[in-house]
């Protein structure tokens, strides 16, 4: 698979606080419960993305430590049916890992997995492991306030 473009960035959530990759990425299920957190409100290097260009409209997602961001079962997957909804574990972009971002207004953008659902960022965002719960699931259908992130790069 050939990238095109590689941009380094931060995810905020609506609600202003950034996506964290518990160790820098990683981490999978079932030994890590919740490899992604939304609860940061000051950036550290487990907050730093890559998003790769791939072709296609498509992107895949590259923690801190290499590995990717995976939607498990290519999405679909909500908190109250699994609590096994995101990875951060692939060595390597495989289906499960392509997503593609949808710009909306203001600067936001939706994230949208490869079953055609969208990454939902619960209770718009500052959920961390204390709360028991996914910070993030992907079974939105639609783009509520919720499936609203900003993708800084710099």
């Amino acid at each position: 698979m050939k990238i095109i473009e590689e941009c380094k960035c931060v995810i905020q959530t609506a609600n202003g606080c950034f996506l964290t990759a518990v160790n820098k990425g990683g981490m999978g299920e079932p030994a890590n419960r919740l490899p992604i957190h939304t609860d940061a409100t000051k950036l550290d290097i487990w907050e730093m993305f890559e998003v790769l260009t791939v072709g296609g409209g498509k992107v895949a997602i590259k923690t801190g430590n290499g590995k990717f961001f995976t939607a498990v079962k290519g999405g679909g997957i909500g908190e109250a049916a699994n609590t096994l909804p995101v990875h951060t574990d692939s060595t390597h972009i495989d289906s499960w890992e392509f997503f593609t971002l949808c710009y909306l207004d203001n600067g936001k953008c939706a994230i949208k997995t490869p079953s055609g659902h969208y990454i939902t960022a619960v209770n718009n965002g500052g959920m961390s492991d204390s709360s028991g719960k996914s910070a993030i699931c992907t079974d939105a259908a639609t783009v509520g306030a919720y499936e609203k992130f900003k993708l800084i790069f710099f």
